[in-house]
């Protein structure tokens, strides 16, 4: 992805160390977990880790998502 291709984004996120980065940007993707089908709003930063994207509380009650992190796994309802 560009950095042309996000849109503005005001932000800031805290990090498990406490520390502060702010989003360089927003995109809304196509996103596919196996049947699940969504469209979905991401805030971009410009970090090192250990993960390629944090899908939130709010992110998994909307789709109605328990994520297993045990298992490293999703359950949801298909509608």
């Amino acid at each position: 992805i560009n950095i042309d291709e996000l849109s503005k984004s005001r932000l800031m996120i805290q990090g498990f160390n406490q520390g502060e980065k702010r989003a360089i940007g927003m995109i809304r993707l196509d996103m596919v977990i196996g049947e699940l089908k969504l469209n979905t709003l991401f805030h971009v930063i410009d970090a090192k880790t250990s993960y390629n994207i944090l899908l939130g509380r709010p992110w998994t009650h909307e789709n109605d998502v328990v994520p297993s992190t045990l298992h490293q796994c999703f359950k949801f309802y298909r509608r």
